[in-house]
């Protein structure tokens, strides 16, 4: 089991800044053990101008190692997600990670890929020291026409030889640890609002609006969220 407190890197921007509160909230709420949540925005993050990215802050997931030096795990989450159960239990699938499977997630089917499940890296556990991305390596496969979403799915960490099941390199957690728009009571750990701008922070009829509504009530009695920042948001 990965020792010292569990690091949880999150993707977000200025104009999330109340949703990335609200999520941290309600992290610590489950923690059973210490956590150290770093909002992934700021110099250190700068990725290179006129490379595509679906949010301001989708390829900083690619720098989380470097910014571990290399060593240990880490788990990446993004700003528009909610925790309904301890992050530890996450954290344990460090576990299972190898050198050559070094990095954890879901597998689901989505806009790009209607039928086959592939890899979700909205939600992943990183072994630091064996996942082997290398950022200037990305952001030139980028420059020279590699398909985006085949990147953000982690097509990239099959190397040249695409034969290769991608299983092979990632391995699956299930799927409840990044539900994508659906709650299960009891069943769901974390709950991922995919769709701007229908989040629930942009349009209060969400269908599941109130979920986000009771953490970020919590999230402000505990002192979490400013008024400040509730009123900038709205």
């Amino acid at each position: 089991m990965p020792t010292g407190p569990i690091r949880i890197f999150v993707g977000t921007e200025e104009k999330t800044k109340v949703p990335f509160d609200v999520l941290s909230s309600s992290i610590k709420k489950w923690a059973s053990v210490p956590v150290e949540i770093t909002p992934m925005i700021g110099p250190k993050w700068t990725v290179p101008k006129g490379l595509h990215q679906g949010t301001g802050f989708s390829l900083r997931r690619f720098m989380i190692h470097a910014a571990c030096n290399f060593e240990g795990f880490a788990i990446y989450l993004d700003s528009d997600q909610l925790l309904f159960s301890d992050i530890a239990e996450l954290w344990e699938y460090a576990n299972l990670l190898t050198d050559k499977r070094s990095v954890g997630c879901t597998y689901q089917t989505d806009k790009f890929s209607l039928k086959n499940p592939w890899p979700q890296s909205s939600v992943m556990i990183i072994d630091c020291a064996n996942c082997g991305w290398v950022p200037e390596e990305i952001w030139n496969l980028l420059r020279g026409g590699y398909p985006y979403h085949d990147l953000m799915h982690l097509m990239y960490m099959r190397g040249k030889d695409t034969s290769k099941p991608i299983d092979d390199f990632v391995l699956r957690i299930p799927n409840y640890w990044n539900h994508l728009n659906t709650y299960e009571d009891t069943v769901t750990r974390l709950l991922h609002y995919t769709k701007e701008p229908e989040q629930p922070w942009y349009k209060p009829e969400h269908s599941l609006a109130r979920l986000w509504e009771t953490a970020l009530g919590k999230a402000i009695a505990n002192g979490e969220v400013s008024k400040a920042d509730f009123v900038a948001g709205l």
